[in-house]
């Protein structure tokens, strides 16, 4: 047998994104110094960061975590929703409406977390250029959901939706009403509907990672890390004016439960 050396990391460099200017303008963002590994394994540095001793966000970071390589991850929107709605990111800042809890009391599966009643609340992050897909780009979206809702008749609870008018256009991930408490992602291209919906049930009061992805014609859904369903959909764009929501944003759409982590990539 041969023993597994855990890697060793050096003190990040805290500094403004636009390193090395260092304007007040730019985002505070930590830079990875050195990380490395004996055994050559692939290693992915996660970011704590804290605010008055308050930790205020928890991710991969966004721009440069491959050892000392400045590696874009395409992380276009960060929504740690840790007692605020405000975008790590990029700066796409959302807006708690008609009551949406997002305070301390609220536990999530990092930190935490925004609950919502199912009745009216709903997180508005407007429109946004980085947060529309054009034709043949790929993209993923994610979020931590916790709910024992099953969703029934014409109620589509919506955990991320940036999607709508006519002929319907835009991206969703939400829970289905014709699959049992099963997550299902989707885009609509010239009110053309591509989905695919994941095997497991998703609304056992226990936290879940719900993720889709966008890769060419390919659309997967990936529950707690693990794959479960691929179909084959548009690659059509799926640019609109909307502005994106957390928790659906209209009646009949609301997600009533628990989200956390929300973020997307492109």
């Amino acid at each position: 047998a041969y023993p597994n050396h855990a890697p060793t990391q050096g003190t990040p460099l805290l500094n403004s994104t636009d390193y090395p200017l260092n304007r007040t303008i730019g985002n505070l963002t930590a830079w990875n110094v050195s990380t490395v590994d004996l055994d050559n394994d692939a290693v992915t540095n996660v970011y704590r960061w804290y605010k008055n001793g308050v930790l205020n966000a928890s991710m991969p970071n966004p721009y440069y975590d491959v050892g000392s390589n400045n590696t874009t991850q395409g992380l276009v929107g960060y929504w740690p929703l840790n007692n605020n709605t405000g975008d790590f990111a990029l700066g796409n800042d959302g807006i708690s409406t008609g009551g949406a809890n997002c305070s301390a009391s609220i536990a999530g599966r990092i930190g935490t977390a925004c609950e919502f009643d199912g009745v009216n609340d709903f997180i508005n992050e407007s429109d946004a250029d980085i947060l529309d897909f054009g034709a043949g780009q790929d993209y993923t979206t994610s979020a931590w959901i916790k709910t024992t809702f099953n969703p029934t008749g014409s109620i589509w609870p919506m955990i991320i939706r940036k999607e709508g008018g006519s002929p319907r256009t835009g991206r969703n991930i939400y829970l289905n009403p014709d699959t049992d408490g099963k997550a299902c992602f989707d885009t609509f291209v010239g009110g053309s509907i591509s989905i695919v919906c994941s095997v497991s049930t998703v609304i056992n009061g226990d936290w879940h990672l719900v993720t889709g992805t966008r890769e060419g014609s390919n659309y997967n859904i990936f529950i707690d890390g693990i794959l479960e369903n691929t179909t084959v959909g548009n690659t059509g764009s799926l640019a609109n004016a909307l502005a994106q929501y957390i928790s659906g944003g209209g009646p009949q759409v609301w997600f009533n439960g628990t989200i956390d982590e929300v973020a997307i990539w492109n």
